[in-house]
């Protein structure tokens, strides 16, 4: 004992004791002398206070061992509970880790799932789009299947008039050029036995029933003439035409006054101005109507006509920088392409000279047995059967409008 006291590491010996060494036999060997009554702090410390330490020391070291006996199986019962617990919670962590994958894969499915609904509701919709419009496009199929006939033998006449064209002007300008003065009878025999037989035998395509009405005016226009007092029958059609499509100014043989009537009607909104030979202010009349673009009529026309009119009669029209000029006597007048020159005789028969068959277009308007007979018809059926005249005009319409 005296050399273990002397030991100078013997206090940190006791400090650093480790008490989980005390077994039952080393606590048994120490309660023999726990249990003396002398080894009491208080009676030690009387003799010793190193001893009285050592002591309590012992005493310490004693009841810690008999608590840690009965602790023993609580720690051990710990010890194996937080085992458990650690192997629980790494359990616990393994399946959170899980749980967070799961939720994280149902979150995308969830958007996907989200995703894939608005493309079905958006195909849906598409899909009924695209059937209504389908079941439009074959209504208007089936409703335009008369309508693709038709475009057919549209396209077949067409490509029929585009192949006979060049041969169709030619008989149109000299219907237009040499017919104006004679009557229906030879304006047929002209255009029908001969220039249609000299064109086709000079080997140029021309319509077998080439129309020369058909081909240089439109319905809706013949209509409008009609109501403006230009009789229906084909050979005042014919005038109508020629009137309307030349490049000369019309002189038409007149003695109905069918053809006055008719001009009158027809330049009635813009601004006619009616004149005479006889008149002496007429030259100022036609200056302004130049001018202004204004059409005038000149009826009761002679055989002979002013010189004065000559430079209107051969379109005697010059440019001037941006402007056209026309000399009428000794004015020069601006020529304005508005400007349209109509031209009466109530002469019968009468007897131009040449110069004057050249530079104006003759145009006969006499009517024969035959034409009287058509335009008496047409005045019949208009009074007796009105409903097929509004017929007519419709189809007139129709047929202009495609």
């Amino acid at each position: 004992a005296k050399k273990q006291l002397g030991d100078a590491n013997f206090l940190m010996q006791l400090v650093t004791y480790d008490k989980e060494q005390l077994t039952d036999a080393i606590l048994t060997k120490v309660s023999k002398y726990t249990k003396l009554a002398e080894f009491d702090p208080e009676q030690v410390g009387n003799v010793s206070r190193a001893a009285k330490s050592l002591c309590m020391w012992v005493r310490a070291m004693e009841v810690y061992g008999r608590i840690a006996k009965e602790v023993a199986p609580k720690r051990a019962k710990l010890n194996a509970a937080m085992k458990t617990l650690s192997a629980k919670q790494a359990q616990l962590a393994e399946a959170q880790a899980k749980v967070k994958e799961i939720s994280d894969r149902v979150a995308a499915l969830r958007d996907k799932y989200t995703t894939n609904v608005n493309n079905k509701e958006r195909l849906k919709k598409e899909s009924e789009d695209l059937e209504v419009m389908l079941a439009r496009a074959t209504q208007l199929v089936d409703g335009l299947g008369g309508e693709r006939a038709r475009w057919e033998v549209s396209i077949g006449t067409l490509e029929k008039a585009l192949a006979n064209l060049v041969g169709d002007c030619l008989l149109a300008a000299a219907f237009l050029s040499y017919c104006g003065p004679f009557d229906a009878d030879y304006r047929h025999t002209l255009l029908k036995d001969n220039w249609a037989k000299a064109v086709r035998s000079l080997s140029i395509p021309c319509s077998e029933d080439f129309d020369f009405c058909n081909f240089l005016a439109n319905p809706e226009d013949v209509r409008d003439w009609n109501i403006q007092g230009l009789p229906a029958d084909a050979f005042s059609t014919e005038n109508g035409v020629t009137v309307t499509r030349g490049t000369r100014w019309p002189l038409m043989i007149d003695p109905q006054e069918q053809a006055n009537k008719w001009i009158r009607n027809m330049e009635k909104d813009n601004g006619l101005k009616v004149v005479t030979l006889k008149q002496t202010d007429y030259l100022r009349t036609l200056e302004n109507a130049i001018t202004f673009g204004q059409p005038v009529l000149m009826q009761e026309v002679e055989e002979e006509l002013d010189p004065s009119l000559e430079p209107i009669m051969s379109r005697a029209i010059v440019k001037v920088g941006n402007r056209s000029i026309i000399r009428l006597g000794d004015k020069e007048v601006e020529y304005n392409p508005e400007f349209r020159f109509y031209l009466t005789t109530k002469l019968a028969n009468p007897h131009y000279t040449p110069e004057i068959s050249t530079k104006a277009c003759l145009v006969n308007f006499c009517v024969k047995q035959q034409g009287l007979e058509d335009q008496l018809l047409g005045i019949v059926v208009r009074k007796e059967r009105p409903e097929l005249e509004v017929q007519k005009n419709d189809l007139v319409v129709a047929v202009a409008s495609g």
